[in-house]
């Protein structure tokens, strides 16, 4: 069996600050079932609580609410579990929906030796969007018991600005360019505040980069809006070549900013390497929904299944700025809580309800270079691990830039994950 999956990574991130997370919604069922639809056998109970009333479910019994999360992020969900007289096929379930119930996402279950009445308490990490639905339900007999206990869904307000604000990249990095030739990249800037963003004249000379065009000068941006300017390098002598662009408009806060253009001149000595091996010639603007790149560099955990197009190299992906090289290392992946899959179905009860080694990748830690836009494991292919259930296989993945990461370079690393073969004994 091989499990597929990619490790998407900013490359020189950025540091974030997280905001003072606002209680969006919560309930200690102390007035009741109120705030939610109630199907089966659902009520509350005074008996097993943490304080006043509990929400009891048995049977088939559920709860459900749906909880806006618009002007929110960082989303995080919390709630606390207890259970009573479980047997083998009884579990408690929590479960969350993010496409208004078509499908629903386990979060945590409570089952056989997890019945003692004890509340447990979890946390959950939720992906931004619009809405959320909070389920939970019971798989159980008839003298088999769910109890749930205080609710909150709690997030960070997401800040606005009401003046124009400019953004664009600090420095534009042309790399190694061969004498004689020349290499283009684009320059994108975008109003990311609320009022019209209006930019002055751009004036510009250098004896190695040109603005071959220009979208920006005395443009007027609307809110979220973005023009372009392309600047090209093309070095008649070897060595590093640094200059600058000034661009003014009526941003308050960054009336005047600067471009550093850097790029070296290099001689021709390739004889037939080619060091900038498939350059990127896209725009860079890419329209993403996953993975985006204040979800990378978040540090709330990505609880949801990603559709495989988001680690594909988007077409319009520009030439990253940045070289990766070294050795990549993964943090105790096997660590309880850390590197776990998600279990969608284990029909022989494998793993459990409890942590298993089935349920993480093995510890992670390889070396890669980086030629032109692909970024090559030193060791290809198979890559054998002490882990007791799995093996990596590791290929080339790919380099790139997107306008909306902050000047950060992107990269996608495909792996796939090998199981052991068992070890099988016979007799002569």
């Amino acid at each position: 069996m091989i499990n597929r999956s990619y490790l998407s990574l900013i490359i020189l991130g950025s540091l974030s600050t997280q905001a003072i997370a606002d209680d969006i919604f919560t309930d200690n069922f102390n007035s009741g079932l109120g705030n939610w639809n109630v199907s089966g056998s659902a009520t509350t109970n005074s008996n097993y609580v943490i304080d006043g009333l509990s929400a009891y479910l048995k049977q088939t019994g559920s709860i459900e609410t749906e909880i806006s999360l618009i002007g929110y992020e960082n989303i995080v969900l919390e709630y606390q579990m207890a259970s009573r007289l479980l047997e083998a096929s009884d579990y408690c379930f929590a479960e969350y929906s993010l496409d208004n119930g078509n499908n629903f996402n386990q979060l945590s279950s409570l089952g056989n030796g997890q019945d003692s009445g004890n509340y447990y308490a979890f946390q959950h990490s939720i992906a931004e969007s619009n809405s959320l639905i909070v389920r939970f339900r019971a798989q159980t007999g008839t003298a088999d018991h769910c109890y749930i206990e205080n609710v909150k869904v709690s997030g960070s307000p997401i800040s606005t600005v009401t003046s124009p604000q400019i953004e664009v990249e600090a420095n534009l990095n042309f790399g190694s360019v061969v004498i004689g030739s020349l290499l283009e990249k684009s320059l994108p800037i975008t109003n990311t505040g609320s009022e019209d963003l209006l930019i002055q004249p751009i004036n510009f000379s250098s004896s190695s980069y040109t603005i071959v065009q220009d979208t920006c000068s005395t443009s007027t941006l609307a809110k979220d809006a973005s023009c372009n300017i392309s600047v090209q390098f093309a070095p008649d002598t070897s060595g590093g070549f640094n200059d600058s662009i000034n661009i003014n408009s009526n941003d308050p806060e960054s009336p005047s900013v600067f471009v550093t253009l850097s790029g070296t001149g290099a001689q021709d000595s390739s004889e037939g390497y080619i060091e900038n091996y498939e350059p990127l010639t896209g725009s860079g603007s890419v329209a993403r929904s996953q993975l985006s790149h204040s979800v990378l560099n978040s540090n709330n955990e990505i609880s949801t299944a990603v559709n495989m197009q988001a680690f594909a190299l988007p077409s319009e992906a520009a030439q990253p700025e940045h070289n990766f090289e070294g050795t990549l290392t993964l943090i105790a992946p096997e660590t309880a809580g850390i590197g776990q899959f998600i279990e969608h179905k284990d029909s022989f009860r494998y793993t459990g309800n409890s942590d298993d080694p089935r349920k993480h990748i093995p510890d992670f830690s390889f070396e890669f270079v980086q030629s032109g836009t692909h970024l090559i494991p030193k060791s290809r292919g198979i890559n054998l691990s002490n882990h007791e259930y799995w093996e990596y296989i590791l290929e080339p993945g790919r380099v790139w830039k997107e306008n909306n990461d902050n000047g950060d370079s992107r990269a996608a690393i495909p792996f796939a994950l090998m199981q052991k073969t068992p070890t099988v004994y016979t007799t002569a």
